[in-house]
Parts: structure tokens; C-alpha cells; sequence
């Protein structure tokens, strides 16, 4: 009777198996990709590193004909390989001086309760 392969942590067996496993993995990310280029064009603002795993990226997007700000949680599949995740929010662009300034309400509140130090030089 045939043994089963010996399984690593991820639950992958030999070799060829890794390598199949990730070209599947490859191919659907790429689909998702492409599919998403297609219907949007992101141009990238910022980035700020979240954690070791996790970043957010801020940039202005465009789609339909109708301009956003983009604020969206990407996290690492595959080491220092960024995707988007569903987590982030989307606004028209004009709602942007809006956001502007509850983040810095939010700024000068946390700085009020001494959660943030000021930045600003008094």
C-alpha cells in the first residue's frame, strides 16, 4: 500500500506539489489583478506600514469617470508582495478636504487626551 506524501506545515507535500500549488495561487491572483485593472486606474499616494504584514495605501483612483480618494489595507501573501484587501473606504474626491479635516480633529483629540504628542512646533 502506497504511503501519502509527508506534508509540511502549510499542508504541501513534495516539491511538485509546492510548485503547483503556487502557480494556482499565481494564476488566480493575477486574474484578480488584471480583472481590477481593467475597471480602475489607481494613482498611488502614500503608503503607511501598518504592521510587518500590513500597509495602507492612499491614492486618488479613477472609475466610470468618477474620481476617488482611496484609502485601502493591503496585507503581504507572499513576503514583501502586497494585495488589497477588502477592508478600506472610497470617497468622492470632493468629500476629500472633509477627511482632511476630521483626521485632523482626530489628530488635535488625541493630542488633547495625550495619546499623540504634537507635532507642531509651539
Amino acid at each position: 500500500m502506497r504511503q501519502p506524501p509527508e506534508k509540511n506545515v502549510a499542508g504541501v507535500g513534495a516539491p511538485a506539489e509546492k510548485k503547483l500549488v503556487l502557480q494556482t495561487i499565481d494564476k488566480k491572483l493575477n486574474k484578480g489583478i488584471s480583472e481590477k485593472l481593467q475597471r480602475t486606474s489607481l494613482n498611488r499616494v502614500a503608503i503607511i506600514q501598518k504592521s510587518h504584514c500590513s500597509r495602507l495605501r492612499i491614492g486618488i483612483s479613477e472609475w466610470r469617470g468618477t474620481n476617488s480618494v482611496e484609502i485601502r489595507e493591503c496585507s503581504a501573501v507572499i513576503a514583501d508582495i502586497y494585495f488589497p484587501t477588502g477592508n478600506g473606504i472610497s470617497l468622492p474626491i470632493k468629500k476629500l478636504p472633509e477627511l482632511l479635516e476630521a483626521i485632523i480633529a482626530a489628530e488635535r483629540e488625541a493630542i488633547e487626551r495625550g495619546l499623540l504628542s504634537s507635532r507642531r512646533a509651539a
